[in-house]
């Protein structure tokens, strides 16, 4: 007897809602759940290209070309239709002989009422005369900060070469779920490479420069699979510099991005030449994007065209209507200070910025203490949009610094509000002291990050072998602690190559919660096995 086998993502079969739309009664929660199916219940040597589901209910189609797979993969997608309770999967081209074809169709059917997913989702049948059993599993990470990569396509093909993923399509596919875990079943014996693939446009080939991936080293037998395999997704550096963007974003200020940094950047305007056109801000140390500002068009509206050269090559030219400002409601420069809630670290410098260039400054704040003790405090340039108040300030204080109207005139010609700013410091025994001792049995160089949870990078350092470090007056929180593998030795992290095959540099995060609390004085090893 011929039969057709159906793998259930959730081995059970819920009793099914009905076909009238409810006139009371508790909400339908139940999947639609398989009555027959055409050809019969678990067929081998299967000869066709029509399959034909039932359910016990209406079902709708989602979006079938993102959510279903078909392993291994036809030249051209199968159609997909439904005609009442019945789903028809019709194949474009004859199936391969002796071969096992699974079918995943993700979330692509739910019912007609809920909207809730097919319970059995994954369907498989042979076109030979048994169904293969093989099977194995992996996850998949970000290579840079190990985080795991969802809806990730993982390839296996049959051919080993160095540009497979980007001539042909694979053998056997799959994607990975929210925790970037992913299952292969029903595989054939065989050797296999396997790659992973985010693919932005939806062709299971690695083919657009923006597209992240991640292979194997070594080949994988189906037939001997040790264990479950982690591999590491990351985005090959582009040696070519482009432009992604240049676009105006309010009065004056432009955003430009390069697809990778860049250590000097140009912009010319054809056919006009300034003295000072540009007013370039501290961001442009970040080196792939750049705030610039403009008084181009402060009295009228300009069209004009702009050649953007970056490291003394030119990669575009683009054409910018550039808004008059000047007759409307203009954009005050705003200024913060360094504080977090209304908290001042009184071991810190306390530094006022501006979120527009600075041109001109007041010399001097009014700072109160404690309510009743004013002064006059020297101020000092230190960044195109920020001023450092040369004060040493006290623990366990309040204070206020006041801004009078005009204290800075933007690179636009625009004036600050006044403005009263009211903070406080607290005592040292309120912060935390951190004391890490790296034991660090390779001899490779390393390069250690001291992160805030959110991952912003407070301390970094570069070393090889064993070393300490303290980390004082933090905040109470939680931290973590990264490491990379600076194998080449450049003193930053390294992404991988697609060809020849190199994998990324290695990165290892502390396994332990670190958490800090006032007044902890805290010492840890972090002993990192060669």
């Amino acid at each position: 007897m011929k039969y057709l086998l159906y793998i259930l993502s959730s081995i059970s079969f819920l009793s099914c809602a009905q076909i009238e739309s409810p006139t009371g009664g508790p909400k339908d929660d139940q999947a639609s759940k398989i009555l027959k199916a055409n050809p019969g219940i678990g067929e081998t040597n299967f000869v066709g290209t029509e399959l034909k589901i039932v359910f016990d209910e209406y079902v709708v189609l989602g979006n079938m070309a993102q959510e279903a797979i078909v392993s291994p993969p036809t030249d051209e997608e199968p159609e997909y239709k439904v005609n009442n309770k019945s789903l028809i999967i019709s194949f474009q081209e004859n199936l391969l002989p002796n071969t096992t074809y699974t079918i995943n169709l993700g979330n692509g059917v739910k019912d007609f009422h809920e909207g809730i997913i097919l319970d059995s989702n994954i369907l498989v049948f042979s076109t030979g005369d048994y169904i293969d059993s093989l099977s194995f599993s992996g996850n998949v990470k970000n290579a840079f900060n190990l985080l795991p990569q969802e809806k990730v396509l993982i390839l296996l093909f049959e051919d080993n070469g160095d540009s497979i993923p980007a001539k042909e399509r694979p053998y056997y596919y799959t994607k990975s779920d929210k925790n970037g875990d992913f299952q292969f079943n029903f595989l054939k014996e065989g050797k296999f490479s396997l790659f992973v693939l985010k693919d932005n446009n939806n062709d299971r080939l690695y083919n657009l420069p923006n597209e992240k991936i991640g292979f194997l080293e070594k080949e994988i037998s189906t037939s001997n699979v040790d264990s479950s395999y982690s591999v590491m997704l990351f985005e090959p550096e582009n040696k070519k510099q482009y432009l992604v963007s240049l676009k105006l974003e309010n009065q004056g200020k432009l955003i430009l991005i390069l697809n990778k940094s860049a250590k000097k950047i140009d912009l010319n305007i054809i056919g006009k030449t300034f003295k000072k056109s540009w007013f370039k801000s501290d961001t442009l140390l970040a080196g792939d994007t750049v705030s610039l500002w403009t008084d181009l068009s402060r009295k009228e509206d300009a069209e004009i065209e702009i050649v953007v050269t970056a490291d003394n090559e030119i990669l575009d030219t683009v054409k910018l209507k550039l808004k008059a400002f000047d007759t409307l409601k203009p954009k005050l420069p705003s200024i913060t200070l360094n504080l977090s809630s209304g908290t001042a670290k009184y071991f810190n410098a306390l530094i006022l910025s501006s979120d527009i260039p600075i041109k001109n400054w007041s010399d001097s704040i009014l700072l109160v203490r404690n309510s009743n003790d004013s002064l006059n405090v020297a101020v000092k340039k230190i960044g195109s949009k920020k001023l450092k108040i040369l004060y040493e300030l006290e623990q366990e204080s309040k204070h206020s610094v006041v801004l009078p109207d005009s204290f800075i005139t933007d690179v636009l010609g625009y004036k600050s509000k006044g403005v009263k700013i009211d903070f406080k410091t607290k005592s040292d025994i309120e912060y935390a002291n951190l004391k890490l001792n790296v034991q660090l049995t390779s001899t490779e160089n390393v390069i250690l990050q001291f992160m805030t949870k959110g991952g912003a990078i407070l301390k970094e350092d570069n070393f090889r072998g064993n070393k300490s470090f303290n980390y004082l007056n933090l905040s109470p929180g939680e931290y973590q602690l990264k490491m990379i593998f600076d194998t080449n030795k450049d003193n930053k992290w390294t992404t991988g190559k697609y060809i020849p095959r190199t994998q990324p540099e290695r990165v290892i995060f502390y396994s332990e919660k670190l958490e800090m609390k006032e007044g902890w004085d805290k010492d840890i090893t972090w002993i990192i096995p060669e």
